[in-house]
């Protein structure tokens, strides 16, 4: 099991340009990168293909997560959706993506990661998405958590932590991330960027 928080950075995009368009990017950005808590191995480069355990994101998962942020502060204006986004990645390439959609389909399952699990199920044509990795804007509930594993996704990183946001976004409070994680060993990287997000959570009223 692995359960890695995140401690801000100062990093540069000058070894891999960014090509997408988000807030906190622009030359010398500052990226929330992970403090590593577990004693697995370090990578040699990060633009290494990500496995299951790697307790890093890579480059290219860092591109993903601005990418949803960015969708998320869009959908955040429009009506009938909530400022949650969402990413299927699999071998540094976006499967699906998917935005939350709760009160644009009146369907209280519509969760960022489950439309973006849905998507990507039917893109790949498979129910396995075994090798991919679930990128989100919000700490994922304990529904999509559990879809997540129905999928075989064994990895996942998200910006906002349950820590830090509306307790709305969670129902059963008394277990946790780890609680999950003992019970189905998965990689869970949280807080990555989360300052750039953090806003659109804390509201309980939002």
């Amino acid at each position: 099991m692995t359960v890695t928080l995140t401690t801000a950075l100062q990093a540069t995009h000058s070894a891999t340009p960014c090509t997408e368009t988000h807030s906190g990017c622009a030359g010398d950005a500052e990226l929330s990168l992970p403090l590593r808590l577990d004693n697995g191995r370090t990578k040699d480069s990060r633009m290494d293909r990500p496995q299951p355990h790697d307790s890093q994101p890579t480059q290219d998962e860092l591109k993903a997560m601005y990418g949803a942020i960015a969708r998320a502060r869009t959908a955040y204006d429009e009506s009938g959706k909530a400022g949650i986004a969402a990413t299927i990645q699999r071998n540094g390439k976006v499967v699906a993506t998917g935005e939350n959609e709760v009160h644009l389909q009146s369907d209280p399952s519509r969760h960022a990661e489950i439309v973006a699990i849905a998507r990507a199920t039917a893109a790949r044509d498979d129910t396995d998405q075994s090798g991919c990795v679930l990128i989100s804007t919000l700490q994922p509930c304990e529904m999509c958590l559990a879809a997540m594993r129905f999928a075989g996704i064994a990895r996942v990183i998200f910006a906002a932590t349950r820590a830090r946001v509306a307790a709305k976004y969670f129902v059963f409070g008394q277990l946790s991330l780890t609680d999950f994680q003992n019970a189905h060993d998965f990689t869970a990287i949280g807080g990555v960027a989360e300052s750039t997000i953090l806003e659109l959570y804390v509201d309980d009223d939002a």
